[in-house]
This record gives C-alpha cells, structure tokens and sequence, in this order.
C-alpha cells in the first residue's frame, strides 16, 4: 500500500496510499485506526501537480464517491490514522445504491484538489458514519463545507488543544480581554491561545460557581487576571451585561469579548461548536499581526466602534441562517426602541456567537438601559427566544447609536496555500 514516509503536514511517517488510475467515478473505503482523528490530514496528488495537503472527515469506517479527471491520481493517509484503504471502480451494479447515497450525502461534497470532487457517504452506514454525516451539514451550513478554504486552511480547526504554558508580557496593557468560560476543561486550549498573544494586556475571565476553582489554574497562568464567580444566567451574555453596567471597560481604550463557545458536549453539533470557536479567535486574535492591525484600524479610524469575524456576520457573510431572527424579532426590537432606534430605522446586522472587539463608549447606549446579570433567564436557558439572543442582535444597532459604525475581519488564512474557495 504505497509509499513509506511520506510528508504529510510536515511530519515524515509511513502512509496508506489509495491509487486511482484513471478519470471517472471511484469509490475510497478507509477504516480509521483506534484513537486517531475524525479529521486526519491527506496529501492529494494529481498527475504531475505539486502535492497539497487536506482534510478529511473519517468516522470509524467512512466511504467516499470521488469523481476525478485526473490520468492518476493518490491519497496518501497516516498509516497511524488508518487500519486500510481501499478503492473500487464505480460500476453499473453500484448504480442503484449510487442514486439513494447522492441524495442524501450531496450537500457534503467538496472539490478538494483541481478536477477531483469527494463526497462523503456517510447517511447509509449509521452509527458514528451519521452521526459525523449531521456535523458536517451543520459545519456547511455555518460556511465550512469539505470544499471551503474555511474548513481547509483554518490553523488548528479540529487539531487537539496546544499545550504549553503562556510567555509572561511585561508593561502597559494596551487593552482588556473579557472571557467567560463555562466549559472549564476548554482553559488548556484558551490559556495557550492567549499566551500566543505577544502585547501586555487586562484579563477578566467570568465563571460559574461550580468552576471556582478555575480561579487558581487562571492565576497561575496570568497573574493580575481577575477571576468573577457569577451566578450562570444568560449564557456569555449576562456576565458580560453586569461587567458592561459596573463600568468595568470603561478604563480600556479596547477590549475583546470571547467564549467558551460550544454547541453541545458530544454529538454532530459540538463538531460545530468547536470549528466555530476555533475560527472566531483565529480570526479575532490569532497572530500578533493580526492583533496589531486591528489594535491599530481602530486608532486610525476614531469612530469605529466594533469589529467582528467576516464569516460570522448575520446578514451578508457566509453563514446562512432561514430566520437570522429566531424566536427574537420582537424583544430585539424592543430593545432597540429603548435604545432610541424605532423599529423601521433598525437594521439586523450582529456576529453569531457574540466574540468581537469594541470600544466602551460604543455600547455606552446599551448601557444606558440598565440590563444586569439577575434579567437574564438561569442556567443555560432556551437555544433561542431568551434576552441574551436578543442582547446579541442590538449590540451593533449601540454602535450606530453612538455614533461609530461595524466592521469585520477576513478570515485568517494559514494552515497552508490551497486551492479552494
């Protein structure tokens, strides 16, 4: 089974190599090997173009349709991801199982290298292969479908969490970072992402009283950082309203809101929970150059108020919502009125998932209105219809009131050059 150590991402390791010789309609059966990634990196090479690496989503035993122009074309695997790999020419007896896969798996293809199309046939194994199948409609529809530079190209989006601990920046905070965390084991992952950061800054991190002892881990990391034990009402919402309403940010010139952002412990959504919080900070903070740009756009133009990631704007991004106001319309624009913005001034336009960076006095209108922590509903609440679904629809109708204006960020493109959308 083909070539031995080959690089894949880097890391010369023997490989599985799956060979198609010839254009046409193949199928790739893969069994994954026990422990390794859902989501293992593959090197595709078609004829004589230089290799590109990829991802590809793997349950335990996964097949694939690939459709390929190519005289020849190899996917290379990790021996270490895979227990084998076989290919199989699509032929007239495959036909009739063909039709029922491709109607319910077409949404899930993506052209993963120039001429060579995969999709996914996941719907017919059940189990895990379904299971996996949902995530991926769900991570398509939020703009990370198997074709997509999003799903692609985002640095660490199903990478286990980094590991070490935060380098120690001296000196003047030049702004504050406001992070509640509900899931505590996410610290790991938040702690490293935050010590890649190479400026001083302020850090808050809201908690529930459940996860006090996470004060102690955060301190040893961060000295300085304040730890906040609120009462879990309203999400990432609430804790970040009473802050809002002490006037906590307000000796900041900037600061940046994030999460712990899930979808759910297990299951097709905390597949998206995860791509999304992985993709939010990436594209927030996820380079001290990107940091420094926005750190400085925001001090090259006095009345930008907020800017948030590109591909999570609601309307206009990629993201395709049916009801971008949910259960929310009328408490949204309820709000809004009290903010001053009648309802036919008020324009829908907010970040899903609520991480962005602002100025204080941007939201000084918000907190004009006197929400705190004991409005918003306890515990984890409804997935839609509650205050801080409809807290998270007016922050950038604050901003214009205040007289600043929204912006957004570009995805943040590294893990490597490839070919996609």
């Amino acid at each position: 089974m083909g070539d031995p150590d080959v690089a894949i991402d880097g890391e010369d390791r023997a490989v599985r190599t799956a060979l198609f010789d010839g254009p046409g309609l193949w199928f790739l059966s893969v069994v994954r090997a026990r422990s390794a990634s859902a989501f293992p990196a593959v090197r595709v090479s078609v004829d004589d173009d230089p290799p590109l690496i990829v991802t590809l989503p793997l349950p335990d035993r996964g097949r694939f349709l690939v459709r390929t122009r190519a005289e020849r074309l190899a996917l290379a695997f990790h021996a270490g991801d895979t227990a084998s790999v076989a290919v199989e020419h699509v032929g007239l007896r495959n036909l009739t199982g063909l039709l029922h896969w491709r109607r319910k798996d077409l949404r899930l293809r993506g052209e993963i290298a120039p001429g060579v199309t995969v999709m996914p046939l996941f719907w017919a194994d059940g189990g895990e292969s379904r299971e996996l199948a949902a995530g991926l409609r769900l991570l398509d529809r939020w703009g990370f479908g198997l074709g997509t530079r999003s799903f692609q190209e985002t640095a660490a989006l199903f990478d286990p969490a980094p590991e070490g601990r935060p380098a120690r920046v001296a000196g003047t905070p030049r702004f504050g970072i406001v992070l509640h965390l509900y899931y505590a084991d996410l610290w790991p992952e938040i702690r490293a992402r935050l010590g890649e950061i190479g400026v001083p800054f302020d850090l808050v991190v809201t908690t529930p009283p459940e996860n006090a002892a996470l004060g102690a881990r955060v301190a040893a990391d961060f000295p300085g950082a304040e730890i906040r034990i609120m009462e879990n009402r309203g999400r990432d919402i609430g804790p970040f309203i009473e802050l809002l309403g002490e006037g906590r940010f307000d000796s900041w010139p900037l600061f940046l809101k994030i999460h712990g952002k899930r979808s759910g412990e297990a299951g097709p959504r905390s597949i998206l929970g995860d791509a999304w919080r992985k993709a939010s900070f990436d594209d927030l903070f996820g380079t001290d150059a990107r940091v420094e740009a926005i750190v400085g756009r925001f001090a090259a133009a006095p009345r930008l108020g907020m800017i948030g990631p590109a591909r999570f704007r609601i309307p206009g991004g990629p993201v395709t919502m049916r009801r971008p106001f949910g259960l929310n319309e009328a408490a949204t624009l309820a709000l809004a009125h009290r903010m001053g913005v009648p309802p036919a001034a008020f324009r829908l336009d907010f970040f899903a998932g609520t991480m962005f960076w602002g100025r204080p006095e941007a939201l000084a209108p918000l907190k004009e209105l006197g929400l705190r922590l004991a409005d918003f509903p306890a515990g984890a609440g409804p997935e839609d219809g509650a205050l801080q679904h409809a807290v998270e629809r007016i922050l950038a109708a604050s901003v214009a009131r205040a007289g600043m204006r929204v912006e957004d960020v570009p995805p943040r493109h590294v893990r490597r050059a490839w070919h996609g959308r």
